[in-house]
């Protein structure tokens, strides 16, 4: 039961652009059996207490991606201003443990993590939503998951098909929920161990890339620009920056106390 209830609060922080399902599966202590039992999956090694674990955190996501996607859309629809000023304050709150964790900052590798971003805002106004794009979407997002500090939903945002997904996870659209989540199968599959060797064996360069990324989106998630506001309103937003800063920059010292 226990597991379950770390699944439910792994799941919903996978739901939040900002936060890491990842860094939330650390905090809960179960990253690193998480990783082994993925990897002893993929490797085709079933262990009977492995299944065990990963049906059980499997449920908790999946009743918290049920229960939060239709309350994240309708956030996203009626306030949006509100919305991303959780995203925003969620990253900004985050850079700082990120940086920490690189000790020897790859300026190149930033630089292309950097560049993917705007990249992928390029994809987002030329690319349509086609069953293909949601699979390749599925793919990355998934990458993203595994590791910590990297927001798999802030990946769908930039990516253009974060309030796709979700509308399409709240009215039951198997046309997209159905390839979208075998992508997300299939980058589980194929890119756990590849992200968790490039982790392992290259820590600079790939946190360095991901760093980049992260720095990067601030820009698509600033919410002031989103919808008109009053002063009241302006001052009301940033409050609500200024709160999820303080509560990612506290979720982020609590997962490195953890580790």
């Amino acid at each position: 039961m226990m597991n379950v209830l770390r699944g439910f609060l792994i799941g919903l922080a996978n739901l939040v652009p900002g936060v890491s399902g990842a860094t939330m599966a650390i905090i809960v202590g179960v990253y690193e059996q998480l990783i082994d039992a993925v990897a002893n999956f993929v490797k085709l090694r079933f262990k009977r207490e492995q299944i065990a674990f990963i049906v059980a955190l499997g449920i908790g996501i999946l009743a918290a991606i049920l229960v939060g996607s239709a309350g994240m859309k309708h956030l996203l629809e009626r306030s949006p201003a509100f919305a991303y000023a959780i995203f925003f304050g969620l990253v900004l709150g985050s850079i700082p443990k990120l940086r920490r964790e690189i000790s020897d900052l790859k300026l190149f590798h930033f630089a292309v993590g950097v560049s993917l971003i705007f990249i992928f805002e390029l994809l987002v106004h030329t690319v349509e939503l086609s069953r293909t794009y949601v699979l390749l979407t599925g793919i990355i997002a998934a990458c993203a998951m595994i590791l910590p500090g990297l927001s798999g939903s802030l990946v769908l945002l930039i990516l253009g098909v974060y309030d796709d997904i979700l509308d399409a996870l709240v009215n039951l659209k198997l046309a997209i929920v159905l390839p979208f989540g075998i992508g997300v199968i299939l980058g589980i599959a194929l890119m756990a161990l590849l992200m968790n060797w490039l982790v392992e064996k290259f820590p600079n360069q790939t946190r360095s890339f991901t760093f980049g990324m992260v720095v990067a989106s601030i820009i698509k998630l600033e919410p002031f620009s989103k919808q008109s506001m009053n002063l009241v309103g302006f001052a009301f937003v940033l409050l609500i920056v200024s709160v999820a800063v303080y509560l990612s920059f506290m979720l982020s010292y609590r997962s490195s106390a953890r580790r």
